[in-house]
């Protein structure tokens, strides 16, 4: 199996079927296996519900090559769903960068598998058996926006420059540049992400975070994370944290629709979500 970050080597003309298994959202779960003993990582109703062939060793290999591998069944389920759209996102954003300009295409296309399910199980879909999104649906779509941003992991300080680009085609801002860091005479490692961000009129389109790989020798603590709720329009969310933070996933449900969810977060950003709610769904966000 190869690691996720290799997908801008895993390319061709036109990518008929690629995907990463992950768990559907926790109410998905809860209503398939009614056992509450057998609601963990593992159990035996718990690899019934998933008919890939090998798809122990699978999971498990690509959330323990990147993060911590948790106990209990809400956790596991983040972290599946997180190694999912991180799939999405390293795929999309790769071949999407290879479409180029007329002459110079090296992807045509690309065929995510897969998008929904046709009964409630643990699978590639990115939308579930009851409709109910994967934090990958919204990686996919971010990727696909009209406007969209990538960061690599050589860049340069301070960066002004005039560029044109393009309709319909992809536009390398910046090439062979890098900064030169210093290693701390101790040895402690004091990480650090790369942030891009298109605006226009003032107003952010897009944006894209670089992160240190593996995730899991990176430390989230003491991350602060804030949800507040709009007091004119309770249907308004904004997210914000004094740290990057990784993933922020709201748990969903059937009847729910939000304008974003599985994103990252930087400090001076605040993260605008928007929530529709459709038949019977509560107003509530685990």
């Amino acid at each position: 199996m190869r690691r996720y970050q290799d997908a801008a080597e895993l390319s061709g003309r036109f990518v008929s079927e690629f995907g990463m298994e992950a768990y559907p959202h926790l109410e998905t779960l809860r209503r398939v296996i009614t056992d509450p003993q057998q609601r963990h990582p593992g159990s035996r109703m718990m690899d019934f519900q998933n008919k890939a062939g090998d798809h122990e060793r699978r999971i498990m290999t690509y959330v323990s090559a990147n993060l911590l591998v948790p106990p209990d069944l809400p956790s596991f389920t983040h972290a599946t769903q997180v190694i999912q759209a991180e799939t999405m996102r390293y795929a999309y954003k790769a071949w999407r960068r290879m479409w180029r300009w007329p002459g110079a295409r090296r992807c045509d296309g690309v065929l995510v598998w897969q998008l929904n399910n046709c009964w409630p199980t643990i699978s590639w879909a990115v939308v579930d058996y009851y409709l109910i999104r994967k934090p990958a649906f919204y990686a996919i779509s971010r990727a696909l926006r009209s406007l969209d941003v990538g960061s690599g992991e050589l860049v340069s300080e301070n960066i002004n420059i005039m560029m044109l680009a393009s309709p319909n085609a992809t536009t390398e801002v910046l090439e062979h540049h890098c900064v030169k860091v210093t290693t701390a005479c101790d040895g402690d490692l004091n990480p650090f992400i790369i942030h891009a961000v298109i605006s226009v009129g003032g107003h952010v389109v897009a944006t894209d975070t670089a992160w240190p790989h593996p995730l899991k020798y990176m430390d989230f603590s003491n991350r602060n994370v804030r949800v507040q709720v709009s007091l004119s329009s309770q249907d308004d969310i904004t997210v914000s944290a004094d740290l990057p933070v990784k993933g922020f996933v709201f748990e969903e449900r059937e009847g729910l629709k939000l304008s974003d969810n599985g994103f990252d977060l930087v400090p001076g950003e605040k993260k605008l979500v928007t929530v529709g709610w459709k038949g019977s769904a509560t107003k509530e966000l685990l």
